[in-house]
């Protein structure tokens, strides 16, 4: 598919549905969350709410968190924003493009691709990972000297005031405010972006929402600006320095000038209340830097696609040496490149209990390769019968066991995504306690689980009602409280009463709105790391996705086999 040319604009409601279909929910998110209906409701009012951008961006909500596990270890708290405080900083971003992607392109360490996609639903192209690999290359080969720095808790901490302070400059913001010409930063198109951040998060001031693309695009405009401080440019416009979101690099001839622009950097981060992760910053002779030496092993590991007897035993010794690799580096990566290997197979009818075994054992040990799990059981799903399909309940049973009572939704989460598949029915001594209410996404799962009859208890288990209206519809429980009234989970008039009182949610409610994937439960194939599924049978070992491929949710795709090619 090809992108925009460079410069050319596609419609505003277009852009708009595209930055809320693809830009909105963390993509750590199961396939079963999905903004496809509530894309093209944004895009067919698109006026409408626009007429309502101010009342959208100065509305006070908060969002739910999502816990999914950290590259390595730990765990991240991604943000589920209210949706009507997404579409007024949706909005801001429509309305304020050229001038976004005149400061990033500017920036000229910056990554960031700002050109259009729309048969993707892509308002922004984002990240250039391929180049940034290329530049670290290049560097390495060229420079003997290599400053590497990363931000520590860069979202976490980022300061929603220091938005403006980057587009206009901290010395002018703050002369401003000293001479009492408040009204000339409020009347600045900058402030929107700092006015519609705090909506989203209680009026909170101090970190801004981590998992939204939109906040990636957030972080480049306080990046650029900060960029532009004086001791700083005058390292970043003479050597080769590249920027991912957090992450630099800039090259050196000789190792004094590399520390004098780390200084700089952190003088420049200082001023906005940034300081730099000390165990991911360094200055390095570049003979220092290369790849780790597990990633050529992991890479020279033979798995046989032919021959069954040897697959079988290549399998056993790339989990033990994954073992391995994962105790020496402390780190789960081995097992994700594992797991990938192991769900590209095409040949695993024979040793598919064996397989399963090996990627059950993974994602016990490392929480992060459960949805790559997830997506080889879906996929493999008419293989999951007799002794087979048992195991796999036992590894939900056993997931469901070790994550739900401590919170961990992604892992929840998607295990609920392989019971609907599969079928398997939850009962009540798979859920450690119904006293308290879930996490918003996993309670809206059990409620789809519910309506497909694969939920052996009543919703009315948990005291959700009660949870709901005491926060009400502009609170963290946002998505299940719109789904009860939507799905008609609840007939309670207090609930629906609530959501009909705004006229956007009524709208939407009207309009058939919906944030839960209802064909999910019937898909054939997964392909996780795309975030796309298809209701056929189909292989998707390697797919080319045509522009025709129907979008669902904020990068998924429902497939039909004549949108592959091989």
């Amino acid at each position: 598919m090809k992108a925009a040319k460079k410069g050319k604009l596609s419609k505003p409601p277009e852009f708009f549905a595209a930055l809320i279909r693809s830009n909105y929910f963390p993509r750590e998110l199961p396939p079963a969350i999905t903004t496809r209906t509530y894309a093209e409701f944004c895009k067919t009012n698109y006026s409408f709410l626009k007429t309502a951008q101010s009342g959208l961006i100065s509305k006070t909500t908060n969002y739910e968190t999502f816990t999914a596990p950290r590259t390595g270890v730990g765990r991240r708290n991604l943000a589920l924003v209210h949706p009507l405080s997404q579409a007024g900083l949706s909005l801001l971003i429509t309305q304020h493009r050229t001038k976004i992607r005149k400061i990033i392109s500017e920036s000229g360490t910056s990554l960031y691709r700002t050109e259009e996609n729309m048969a993707a639903s892509k308002a922004f192209l984002g990240l250039d990972f391929q180049k940034w690999r290329n530049a670290k290359a290049s560097t390495y080969s060229e420079y003997q000297f290599v400053l590497q720095a990363d931000i520590s808790r860069f979202f976490y901490t980022v300061y929603t005031h220091s938005i403006p302070w980057s587009i206009i400059g901290k010395d002018k913001v703050k002369a401003w405010l000293a001479t009492k010409k408040k009204k000339k930063l409020d009347a600045h198109w900058s402030n929107g972006f700092d006015v519609a951040l705090q909506s989203c998060q209680s009026r909170e001031t101090f970190g801004i929402p981590v998992g939204p693309d939109t906040s990636r695009l957030i972080a480049e405009l306080l990046l650029a600006g900060i960029e532009k401080d004086k001791d700083l440019q005058s390292f970043l416009t003479t050597q080769p320095a590249f920027r991912l979101v957090d992450d630099l690099i800039v090259g050196f001839e000789d190792e004094s000038n590399a520390r004098k622009c780390l200084g700089a950097l952190r003088r420049a981060l200082w001023k906005f209340n940034l300081q730099l992760n000390d165990e991911k910053t360094a200055v390095l002779p570049s003979r220092a830097i290369f790849r780790e030496k597990w990633e050529f092993e992991h890479n020279a590991i033979v798995v046989s696609d032919v021959d069954v007897a040897k697959q079988e035993g290549d399998i056993y010794r790339l989990i033990d040496l994954t073992l391995r690799y994962c105790a020496e580096q402390k780190s789960d990566c081995p097992a994700i490149w594992t797991c990938t290997r192991l769900g590209r197979l095409k040949t695993v009818g024979p040793n598919f209990a064996i397989i399963l075994d090996a990627l059950f054992r993974l994602s016990l040990e490392f929480p992060r390769c459960t949805s790559h799990v997830a997506g080889f059981v879906i996929n493999h799903q008419l293989l999951c019968v007799g002794p087979s399909k048992q195991r796999t309940l036992r590894w939900i049973k056993a997931m469901l066991k070790l994550h739900l009572p401590h919170g961990h939704d992604f892992e929840v989460s998607w295990c609920f995504v392989v019971c609907g598949v599969l079928k398997f029915v939850i009962g009540k001594d798979d859920l450690p306690s119904t006293k308290s209410m879930p996490n918003a996404i996993v309670f809206a799962m059990l409620g789809l689980l519910h309506e497909k009859g694969l939920l052996a208890l009543p919703l009315s288990a948990w005291p959700w009602r009660a949870y709901l209206k005491k926060r009400g519809i502009y609170s963290e429980g946002w998505l299940p409280f719109f789904e009860a009234v939507r799905r008609k989970w609840t007939k309670d008039k207090k609930l629906i009463g609530a959501i009909k009182s705004d006229p956007i949610l009524s709208k939407m409610l009207t309009e058939g709105v919906t944030f839960l994937e209802d064909q999910i439960f019937d898909a054939k194939n997964v392909d996780v790391a795309r975030r796309v599924f298809s209701k056929v049978a189909v292989s998707i070992a390697a797919p080319k996705v045509k522009a025709k491929a129907k979008v669902s949710g904020f990068g998924d795709i429902v497939l039909t086999p004549s949108d592959f090619e091989y």
